[in-house]
C-alpha cells in the first residue's frame, strides 16, 4: 500500500526558480520532480530516522549527561527515566513517527485537560 503523500512548500529565489525550471525542461521531468529526486538522495544518504534518534539518545558528546565520566555519581530518578524513555523507545523500534502517533492517542484517550493561556490577536503582538 504506497504511502499518503504530504504537501511541500519551500520559498526560493526567482533565480533559482528559473533554473529548476529550465533544468526540469531539459531533463524532461518537472520542477516538483526534481525537487522530490533530490530529496530522496539526501535521505538515501543520511541515517534513518530510528538509528538518527538512537544516536541522539546514545552519544559521546551526550556522555557528559550521563555522568560516564563520575561512576561514583548515579542519579537512581535520571537513570529510571531514561531507562523507561529506552524501552518506551524500543518498543516502536525507535521509529518517531510511531512515538508520536502513540503519544497522540494516548493524549485523544486521557481523561485530564490541557489548558493553555488564551493566544494572542495580531493586534496584541508587539511589531518587530
Amino acid at each position: 500500500m504506497p504511502t499518503k503523500q504530504q504537501p511541500l512548500t519551500i520559498a526560493i529565489s526567482s533565480t533559482e526558480m528559473k533554473r529548476l525550471k529550465a533544468l526540469a525542461v531539459k531533463v524532461g521531468k518537472t520542477p516538483s520532480d526534481l525537487a522530490l529526486e533530490a530529496i530522496r538522495e539526501m535521505l538515501s544518504r543520511s541515517p534513518r530516522p530510528a538509528d538518527a534518534l538512537e544516536e541522539l539518545w546514545d552519544n559521546d558528546q551526550d556522555a557528559i549527561y550521563d555522568n560516564a565520566d563520575k561512576p561514583e555519581w548515579k542519579d537512581e530518578i535520571v537513570e529510571e527515566v531514561r531507562r523507561v524513555r529506552d524501552e518506551y523507545a524500543k518498543s516502536f523500534n525507535y521509529n518517531l513517527d510511531a512515538i508520536c502517533n502513540d503519544l497522540r492517542k494516548q493524549q485523544r484517550k486521557s481523561k485530564q485537560k490541557l489548558s493553555l493561556p488564551p493566544r494572542k490577536s495580531r493586534a496584541q503582538k508587539p511589531k518587530p
